[in-house]
């Protein structure tokens, strides 16, 4: 049975490309849907978020597609850092983190 299967960049079935997938059809359909309502939005993302299983997919891509797929530091530095923090550095970090959240907490 020689001569079977597609050649190198050929392509047989599936969609056509550039057709978005009926998830991502649905999700557009749902955000234009929501910001087009004004005030309902909230209503709307709500009932998509306890409604059915479907709705609750639905809720979780539009979730996901507004997400940043990639995720970079100031001025396109990475995030983490080449080199390891010494453990004073760390300790440092933490405790600034620490008193900012206790300044907030104090109402200041």
């Amino acid at each position: 049975m020689a001569g079977r299967g597609a050649k190198p960049g050929e392509r047989r079935g599936g969609r056509a490309k550039g057709t978005p997938n009926k998830t991502t059809k649905q999700v557009k359909e749902a955000l234009l849907e929501a910001l087009n309502d004004g005030e309902g939005a909230i209503d709307f993302f709500v009932k998509l978020k306890t409604g059915t299983a479907e709705d609750r997919r639905t809720f979780a891509n539009i979730c996901a597609r507004l997400i940043p797929s990639e995720i970079t530091g100031k001025d396109g530095s990475p995030l983490i850092p080449e080199e390891p923090l010494s453990s004073l550095e760390v300790a440092r970090r933490i405790s600034y983190i620490f008193q900012i959240a206790t300044r907030e907490a104090e109402g200041e």
